[in-house]
Parts: C-alpha cells; sequence; structure tokens
C-alpha cells in the first residue's frame, strides 16, 4: 500500500512540474503566504464595518470601516489613530447614492509625505479639479463645487506616492504614501 502510495504521490508530483514552472510554484507559493499575512495589503478584500454618518457629518478616516453613504474607498491603507495613508496612485471614494446636483462645499483635513509635502495633490469632485499644496502637518482645504450633474464620487491622485524605505532604507514599510487623510465632509 506505501508503494503505491509513494507511486500516486510521485506522478502528481511529475503532472504538477509538467503543468506548472518552477516560477509558477513559487509565485503560488509567494500569492498564499501574502494572503495569509499581509493583511493589510490593497490587494486583500475584507469587509469593512459601517458606521452612521452623512455626507455634511463626513468620513472619519481614523475609524474602521467607512460611513453608510460610501459604496467603496479604494487606494487606502489601514486605518491608524490619526486616519489613513494613500497607498496607491490615487484614492477614489464612491457614493451609494449620488448626492444631487447643487453647489457643494467640500472641506478635507489632511497631509503630505515625504515629496509630496508641497507639491500639488489633484482632488476631482464630479467634474471639478483642484489642486491641494499639502503640508507635512494637518491642515484643512475647502473647495466649492458647483456641480450641475449628480455628485457621484471624489478622487485624490498625490503626486509623488512614495515607500518610507524608500527614503530611508531602514525603514521596512514599503507601503506607497502620498496624501494623509484625516476626515473629508461635504457640505
Amino acid at each position: 500500500m506505501k508503494i503505491i502510495k509513494n507511486l500516486l504521490l510521485s506522478n502528481i508530483k511529475n503532472k504538477a512540474l509538467e503543468a506548472f514552472s518552477i516560477m509558477d510554484l513559487l509565485f503560488i507559493g509567494l500569492l498564499a503566504l501574502s494572503l495569509t499575512f499581509c493583511t493589510k495589503s490593497p490587494g486583500i478584500i475584507k469587509p469593512e464595518p459601517k458606521y452612521t454618518s452623512s455626507p455634511s457629518e463626513g468620513i472619519v478616516f481614523s475609524r474602521s470601516g467607512k460611513p453608510e453613504f460610501v459604496k467603496r474607498m479604494v487606494g487606502l491603507a489601514g486605518a491608524e489613530s490619526w486616519g489613513r495613508w494613500s497607498d496607491q496612485d490615487s484614492v477614489l471614494i464612491e457614493f451609494f447614492q449620488p448626492l444631487p446636483p447643487q453647489q457643494y462645499i467640500i472641506q478635507l483635513v489632511a497631509k503630505g509625505f515625504g515629496p509630496n509635502v508641497g507639491a500639488k495633490t489633484k482632488i476631482t469632485a464630479g467634474s471639478t479639479t483642484f489642486d491641494a499644496v499639502l503640508k507635512a502637518t494637518p491642515e484643512t482645504y475647502t473647495f466649492t463645487v458647483d456641480q450641475k450633474t449628480p455628485l457621484t464620487q471624489i478622487e485624490i491622485v498625490p503626486p509623488l506616492p512614495t515607500s518610507p524605505h524608500a527614503i530611508d532604507p531602514n525603514n521596512l514599510d514599503s507601503r506607497r504614501l502620498g496624501v494623509g487623510l484625516i476626515q473629508l465632509s461635504i457640505l
């Protein structure tokens, strides 16, 4: 019985090696490890808790999850005690229900990271785009949007997403940080 089992396992192993290259097997192993250990990776999709908040009360980025009026938030690292970092080329905040056409005031409390400090961060709400020059410490930025069509999303594009590791090789944080988001309100 043991001989048959060893032959079967050897045959399966040989078939797997024929079907997959060693690089494929290494990639599959690394993917399995990343799914196991990298819970803050932007590739990991976990259900987020929702909390009660209106657009005027806003998004408090230090809270885990998202407000009920937000369908999805893409491009953000996990919540920290002060807020969240952007960790991709852009942050997209999409609403469950489009906000009706009207004039809005958008208040954003944010800060920049590394080379993003002093550079223009692009903020797009509907068809209106603004530039914010972020500082290293949190500031409140206010924009007026005269929306002629329903507002479905807001996008924030940092100019130079950079990992802390690229700035300081002793820092093991490889996330590509750009904007530190603290709160976003739509008044």
